[in-house]
């Protein structure tokens, strides 16, 4: 218990200890007023270090930080009570949400390395697993290891598919994310294939291009269904740029060696009014990424690329 008293005696005798203190906290906690909860929860760690409530404290403080979007500051938090009371708290809990901070910092190393570890030596629930291993193909992926990177996020998502199909329900946004960061691995490989190539291999080109884009096509698909705004946005912009990308790769093709010069502009006629669905559905994709974006709520830099994009698309 901690007293203070004036010296005068015009001020009314003031007395608190860690679990008056804590109570205070949680109720600013419980309001979402962050700010005011992690002071108290500081005091707590600073006047009464030795009680009971300084692990939890610890914890609440920098997960207060972590709402408040103080993500390094939370970061060093967690790696504090980590450190200083070991055990005292649910160490998985613990190490995901410091995972989660360093992903915020872009610190994809040590991400890549607290969810490493948690795949393969953590005792974790089917569910934390799955978003462990998907956390960590996304790491991969940031730390330009993209093939380690599909393999990890096939497997994730292969038992998340799994879990699903038991109604097994695990949190949407590092699924989607997985799910988008595997549509970038394929699309990645879209963009590499070139249709500058000799005749005699341009539809094994063609096809090979198609397909890795409805490859990437299908995981952005899965991410927006899973309905986490920024996932959607991205996903829906993606679909968009990777549509027009194909257009304009076959239109640039070369024309076949054997056109005679009369023909050439008829077959670039044919051509181009066999080729234009996809780029309508480039502006589809597009239209739908804005008027999503407006039904959600929601403004960012993949609403401001479709937007852009499609007014560009109009104009031609």
């Amino acid at each position: 218990m901690h007293v203070e008293a004036d010296p005068l005696g015009d001020l009314p005798v003031r007395f608190w200890d860690s679990y008056m203190l804590f109570e205070q906290a949680q109720k600013h906690f419980d309001a979402q007023q962050y700010g005011e909860a992690a002071v108290i929860y500081g005091r707590i760690l600073e006047e009464v270090p030795e009680s009971e409530l300084a692990a939890p404290a610890a914890f609440n403080l920098a997960l207060s930080l972590e709402e408040m979007g103080r993500y390094a500051q939370a970061a060093e938090g967690y790696e504090s009570l980590l450190a200083s009371h070991p055990g005292a708290v649910e160490t998985a809990e613990v190490l995901f949400r410091l995972g989660r901070c360093r992903e915020q910092t872009g610190e994809w190393e040590e991400a890549a390395r607290i969810f490493g570890d948690a795949v393969g030596q953590w005792p974790l629930t089917q569910v934390e697993a799955v978003t462990a291993q998907a956390r960590f193909g996304v790491a991969l992926y940031m730390l330009d290891r993209a093939e380690e990177s599909l393999e990890t996020l096939r497997d994730a998502l292969e038992e998340y598919r799994d879990l699903k199909s038991k109604r097994i329900r695990l949190p949407g946004n590092p699924i989607a994310r997985a799910y988008f960061t595997l549509g970038e691995i394929y699309f990645e490989r879209f963009t590499r294939v070139s249709l500058e190539v000799p005749p005699d291999d341009l539809e094994v080109a063609l096809e090979g291009k198609g397909r890795l884009l409805l490859l990437a096509r299908a995981q952005y698909v899965q991410a927006i269904r899973l309905v986490v705004p920024e996932w959607v946005t991205a996903s829906l912009y993606r679909i968009g740029k990777g549509y027009e990308m194909f257009y304009r790769a076959v239109l640039s093709a070369p024309d076949p060696p054997d056109l005679l010069e009369s023909e050439r502009e008829r077959y670039r006629r044919e051509l181009e009014a066999t080729i234009s669905p996809v780029l309508q559905k480039a502006m589809a994709a597009h239209r739908r990424n804005v008027q999503t974006a407006a039904e959600m709520g929601v403004e960012n830099q993949w609403v401001t690329a479709s937007r852009l994009k499609l007014a560009e698309l109009e104009a031609d």
